[in-house]
């Protein structure tokens, strides 16, 4: 099937739905592997998954049955540490350069693709390639992310996530003018219009809040512990620049050169999931904690902020 196009029909529904129903003999895993490819468009839009489509909408395709090429999995999803793991639940310690998923277009290459390919049978949620998954971390952070190994455990997760009561704690190497040793960042998040892969403080955005505490203090550079109370995207990074922060490394969020530094001596933003709360399936109280990879506390050796 080279390509074409279409226009949509009766109720509303999702499109890879849609187009599973023009096209019975191609599945709907692979029909959700073009869509994140970007294959499919809808009104001259790449379209996703899970989006609805209405009757009129033109959906233009190309490329339905053609795999999407694997990328090769970095050396360290091969050195995956498990933090805890039983019949439902798996944690690990993410490092850093390691996606979450894979990007549009791509398979393998994440950390979903190398659970799998450990042998690690993930579960839960709507979308095929992002079984297991109910939180995530950004390429460059480092520490604890959750999987789920069956429907319950995920719906338990995300819904223990939606009322927040998973307590989160961050440590990331930061720069700027720390007044208190404490302080309390209370600001709506919303995407930047500007820069649409950056968040911004917006009094129309999502509700926000970050708690932050000053660990250790040498001239303009800290180790901070950040506990979000929310989970927005980029919050800690969004909350710290509109205080006047940034953390070393962000290549969104911080200073294209850092004074002292040569350009790309900071190979990642030094954010690391020190440690996550969170109710298990039991009724206990699980907390599971990661160390700090070598090169945040190497950074941090240097800066004088080791313990």
């Amino acid at each position: 099937m080279n390509g074409g196009e279409f226009f949509v029909t009766g109720a509303p529904r999702r499109l890879d739905v849609t187009l599973r129903e023009q096209f019975t003999e191609t599945s709907r895993n692979r029909i959700q592997q073009a869509i994140r490819a970007g294959r499919v468009r809808v009104n001259d839009q790449p379209g996703r998954p899970g989006d609805m489509v209405s009757d009129g909408d033109r959906v233009a395709f190309d490329s339905l049955d053609e795999p999407v090429p694997e990328e090769p999995l970095p050396p360290a999803a091969e050195q995956l540490v498990v933090l805890y793991e039983d019949e439902e639940l798996l944690a690990v310690d993410k490092p850093s350069g390691l996606a979450c998923q894979p990007p549009p277009g791509r398979r393998g290459g994440s950390l979903l693709e190398a659970a799998r390919a450990r042998g690690w049978r993930l579960a839960g949620g709507e979308d095929p390639a992002r079984a297991g998954l109910v939180h995530r971390l950004d390429r460059d952070t480092s520490g604890v992310l959750l999987l789920a190994k069956s429907e319950r455990a995920h719906a338990h997760l995300q819904q223990a996530f939606r009322e927040q009561r998973v307590q989160k704690i961050y440590h990331c190497l930061a720069s700027g003018s720390f007044l208190r040793m404490e302080f309390h960042c209370d600001a709506p998040l919303a995407r930047d219009p500007q820069q649409r892969t950056t968040r911004r403080v917006d009094t129309r955005g999502r509700p926000a809040q970050t708690q932050f505490r000053v660990l250790r203090l040498v001239g303009r550079f800290a180790l901070l512990e950040a506990r979000p109370l929310t989970g927005r995207t980029h919050q800690i990074r969004a909350h710290l620049k509109h205080l006047g922060h940034f953390i070393l490394g962000d290549p969104l969020y911080g200073p294209r050169h850092l004074e002292g530094f040569k350009p790309g001596e900071i190979a990642r933003t030094m954010l690391h999931s020190r440690s996550l709360t969170f109710p298990a399936l039991d009724g206990r109280s699980l907390t599971l904690s990661a160390p700090e990879p070598e090169d945040f506390t190497a950074f941090a050796r240097r800066l004088g902020l080791s313990g």
